[in-house]
């Protein structure tokens, strides 16, 4: 322990020991202190006290770990974004630019920081699966566990921001890669005039399982299926 902190763990000492002798005090000499009326909840209370001014004092890790603020929806044995941590948000509603205005890297700035916010909004350990649904099989163990995904992929015009970006596993199925599935179609859509941007954008948002059901992703590719430029977020 450096001086700091063997400075701070005596003066807690002493402020404790002090603290003791005057509600011991008070209770031997029938004064009506808060201690003999609460007892035992007031000096947990100037326990505790102490025990949080001396983890900040000397940087202790905290004893408690910060509750998540955003809550995965379901949909089968799919995630979904929570829609008010993640609603998404888009840099464009003009087809013309998705479309034809090539590589979507100059859109993608996503820092460290970014990612472990959105990592800690969730309450997602990167390193660990979620404590509910399936185990990662050994293959999928050996890989990243999460990307930190553009809930509307910046092929479709979604913003690098962080209310459109979420923790999504890989080694969920269906998950990350079905999801990438998901934003190559409505690419395609929009791009072949099938669909309308903000239609497209919308769909992936709010469900983007329900677009992979109702486009039948999963099913065999015929071989007309097959072109199309892929390119997953």
């Amino acid at each position: 322990m450096n001086e700091l902190g063997r400075t701070a763990a005596m003066l807690g000492r002493q402020r404790l020991q002090t603290a003791i002798q005057n509600v011991s005090g008070a209770a031997d000499s029938g004064e009506s202190s808060f201690f003999t009326r609460r007892n035992s909840g007031s000096f947990a209370a100037v326990l505790l006290g102490f025990l949080f001014a001396a983890a900040s004092c000397c940087r202790l890790i905290p004893v408690f770990a910060q509750s998540a603020k955003a809550h995965y929806r379901t949909h089968g044995g799919a995630l979904l974004n929570d829609m008010s941590a993640t609603p998404g948000a888009v840099r464009t509603l003009d087809r013309n630019e998705v479309c034809d205005g090539g590589s979507t890297k100059q859109f993608r700035n996503t820092t460290e920081k970014m990612k472990n916010d959105v990592y800690a909004e969730y309450g997602v350990d990167k390193h660990k699966a979620l404590a509910s649904g399936p185990r990662p099989s050994k293959a999928d163990a050996a890989k990243p566990l999460y990307e930190i995904d553009h809930l509307i992929s910046l092929e479709l015009g979604g913003e690098d921001d962080e209310k459109n970006l979420w923790p999504q596993p890989y080694y969920m199925h269906p998950g990350a890669h079905e999801k990438d599935a998901v934003e190559n179609y409505l690419h395609r859509q929009v791009c072949s005039g099938k669909m309308e941007l903000q239609e497209a954008q919308r769909a992936i948002a709010t469900d983007w399982y329900q677009v992979y059901l109702d486009a039948r992703l999963g099913a065999p590719k015929s071989a007309a299926d097959e072109g199309g430029e892929e390119r997953a977020d």
